[in-house]
């Protein structure tokens, strides 16, 4: 007999994977139904739930059957990114409890939906910034804001990860098994060129948010939470390129972007192309403060030398996100997740930021790229950074153009962040297919 929360995985590749994993070691929860678009995949994940359990779930290739079964209580969705919002706001309609993964919004428009419907249909969400669960890094942040690194001026969020060109496939490259209608979904349904069908959607804009809203996402929201960052901050500025032979990618795969809060900057530093790891660090938070460095990274905080050298741990560890959201759910409590659904759009709004600001930008060179820093009096590590990301495009015989985004000031109006700038109101929203339109924060 099935016992614990009946639950509905939607997505099962990829990430999804990790999510029917997860939720198969936990005691709070079966695994009801599995939902994807594309019924090989989803075939394969039940499979392995029925060898690893007895218990074959339903098996679903339309989100709406999910939705309008009354036993399956919650659902955790692990979709391409324009898909997060829609679903989000669907099941929190039907009366589920919904585990989102980030990003949760594909545009900075959805976070406002997606927070009414929360808060009118009073369900628990817990987004998937899995670094809220990470109590070393909590332990880290309350060290830092008693005071003890001094003065925060810089945090460095690295993602130095490998993303080769996406090779250029033969048209409607689509798999048979997909409904590629329903894949689409709110996203405008076009050709497919690209070789990877099931991966290469997040180098795209309409459908992913490329390496700021892919990997990024858990960096800065990492940072914010430790320094306790509210807002949007004082401004994002983003310079990089898409470089390499011409592929079927549109996203940055060399980026830099900043933003600023108070006296404290953020660097969001992405290089993609066979990069050298900065201090060895392919995914890392670097604080650096006036007393001080720590370092977050797989898994745990340090405070470090100069060389980068561990001195003292802080101490704690990654506590499970999923099984959070399960006791939230059991105690039908939307506070008691950690991966806070406003915290969650908050950061992911910053990476749209960061890529609102490149897409906006123009084409120059690295003279005006580090002129531009110098301009804003950013710490000395950025300039450095910049001169890193071009050592890293002349390694790969690139370059030497870069895209140097507009510097979007920010300010309180929600309904405009961005200023003054048009092309960057513009990138705010996107569109909707019929049939697949976001309801209105007045409508969920």
């Amino acid at each position: 007999k099935q016992t614990g929360i009946p639950l509905a995985i939607v997505g099962t590749r990829g990430h999804g994977q990790k999510h029917v994993a997860a939720f198969l070691k936990l005691k709070g929860c079966h695994i009801h139904t599995i939902c994807d678009v594309d019924t090989a995949v989803g075939k394969a994940a039940a499979d392995k739930i029925a060898a690893a359990t007895g218990h074959r779930p339903k098996v679903a290739q339309n989100f709406d059957d999910v939705l309008a079964d009354p036993a399956v209580k919650a659902v955790s969705i692990s979709t391409p990114h324009h898909w997060h919002a829609l679903s989000t706001v669907r099941a929190l309609r039907a009366g589920k409890h919904v585990y989102i993964e980030k990003p949760v919004t594909h545009s900075y428009a959805e976070g406002p939906v997606v927070l009414s419907a929360a808060a009118k249909y009073k369900r628990v969400v817990q987004a998937g910034t899995q670094l809220r669960s990470n109590t070393s890094l909590q332990a880290a942040g309350e060290y830092m804001r008693s005071g003890k690194l001094g003065d925060i001026t810089l945090v460095h969020c690295i993602v130095h990860k490998d993303r080769p060109p996406v090779p250029l496939s033969n048209t409607n490259n689509i798999p048979k098994s997909v409904d590629y209608d329903i894949w689409c979904g709110p996203a405008e349904m076009d050709d497919v060129t690209r070789s990877k069908f099931h991966y290469h959607w997040h180098w795209l804009w309409r459908l992913g948010n490329g390496a700021l809203g892919n990997n990024g996402i858990h960096r800065i929201d990492g940072a914010r939470m430790a320094l306790d960052l509210k807002g949007h901050g004082d401004l994002t500025l983003s310079m990089g390129g898409r470089y390499g032979p011409k592929d079927s990618g549109e996203t940055p795969n060399n980026m830099l972007t900043l933003h600023k809060f108070g006296d404290t900057w953020i660097l969001q530093d992405i290089l993609g192309l066979k990069p050298k790891p900065f201090h060895g660090l392919e995914n890392a938070i670097v604080f650096y403060g006036s007393k001080g460095t720590i370092v977050y990274k797989t898994g745990y905080a340090a405070l470090v030398d100069g060389d980068f050298k561990e001195i003292e741990r802080f101490e704690g560890k990654q506590q499970n996100h999923y099984d959070d959201f399960l006791k939230a759910v059991a105690k039908d409590d939307p506070k008691a997740v950690r991966g806070d659904l406003a915290e969650a759009i908050l950061s992911g709004d910053l990476c749209h930021f960061g890529n609102i600001s490149y897409r906006v930008g123009k084409l120059s060179n690295f003279d005006d790229a580090a002129h531009q820093l110098r301009d804003l009096k950013v710490p000395e590590i950025v300039s450095d950074r910049l001169n890193a990301l071009k050592e890293n495009l002349d390694q790969n015989g690139l370059g030497p153009e870069i895209m140097i985004g507009d510097v979007l000031y920010h300010s309180d109006n929600m309904a405009n962040p961005v200023g003054n700038n048009p092309a960057a109101i513009n990138l705010l929203s996107t569109t909707y297919r019929k049939g697949y339109a976001l309801p209105t924060v007045a409508d969920v």
